[in-house]
């Protein structure tokens, strides 16, 4: 019988003495700069100081889609994706009053769907 793999279901940002627990099903989406990354929620922007590469490898792939280089996009919170040209689609966020470019590398996954 082959197990489901563990992702991740909590994430600690903040400093030591003052940290906060973020329920990753809270996640809007990851935006990765520099040496941290940035965790949108509802709530507000958390840092943690793990690179995205290896925070999307703990996500559920289900659940959290790279859509370019340094953003990864939780598609429980996406509203619609249109095409902007003939190399890039843009993620409408439901509770955001923003709009995430997808590189072309990572088109296909919404293409196919």
């Amino acid at each position: 019988m082959k197990q489901r793999p563990v992702y991740l279901n909590y994430l600690s940002a903040g400093a030591q003495d003052n940290s906060s627990s973020i329920p990753v099903e809270e996640v809007i989406y990851f935006r990765a700069d520099k040496a941290n990354t940035t965790v949108v929620t509802n709530k507000g922007e958390h840092r943690v100081r793990i690179p995205l590469h290896e925070l999307l490898a703990m996500l559920d792939p289900e659940r959290f889609w790279q859509v370019h280089r340094s953003t990864v996009v939780n598609i429980d919170c996406i509203e619609t994706v249109e095409r902007e040209d003939q190399d890039h689609l843009v993620v409408k966020l439901k509770e955001r009053d923003e709009c995430i470019t997808v590189a072309n590398p990572f088109c296909q996954q919404f293409l196919v769907q």
